[in-house]
């Protein structure tokens, strides 16, 4: 997965709805990357606000643990019929399709601008138990999956899904996960 054009180095971006704090994963991918001369920033969620307004503060896109670009956070309402209309299925399902179309078309946009997209597959199979998140996965999996130049999977076996499950066979690259040696107590 070469990241580097000719001497210059590319600006990526890693998106990651997890905190570093959380889970030293992605602080340590970001480490990695610097070391090999790129210039790493980190950002929460990819969608077209931010294709707009900070775009052009990259060259590629590296989508991580990208449920947090497509399913409906919380919001705060004060009022008992406010919050039953905003956390009720049908209503969580239908923000979930609106935030999926921006993040869809945000990502083909930015294909257009001539940005690299890589993903990092994490989670094949995240939906929980609510089937229109279900759906939306797989509708981001496959969108994600034919918009990337790259992937990047932890394991043969999450490699065969994509090849499977997916159709996706090319420009898959398998890097198995790192340890997080010294980064828990022993």
């Amino acid at each position: 997965m070469e990241l580097v054009i000719g001497r210059l180095a590319m600006r990526v971006t890693l998106f990651a709805h997890v905190s570093g704090n959380f889970n030293p994963y992605i602080l340590l991918y970001k480490e990695t990357l610097e070391r090999q001369g790129l210039t790493v920033h980190l950002e929460r969620r990819f969608d077209l606000n931010w294709l707009i307004t900070r775009g052009k503060s990259c060259d590629a896109i590296h989508l991580h643990w990208m449920e947090g670009s497509y399913k409906p956070s919380g919001w705060n309402a004060r009022s008992g019929l406010a919050k039953k209309l905003i956390h009720n299925r049908f209503s969580r399902a239908l923000r979930g399709v609106l935030r999926l179309a921006n993040f869809s078309v945000a990502l083909f946009l930015a294909k257009l601008q001539g940005k690299t997209i890589v993903y990092t597959v994490h989670n094949l199979a995240y939906g929980g138990q609510f089937r229109p998140f279900i759906i939306l996965d797989r509708m981001a999996h496959r969108v994600v999956l034919a918009l990337s130049h790259h992937i990047h999977a932890h394991s043969h076996y999450a490699r065969k899904i994509l090849e499977t499950a997916y159709n996706r066979e090319d420009g898959i690259i398998v890097v198995p996960l790192g340890n997080y040696i010294e980064q828990y107590p022993n």
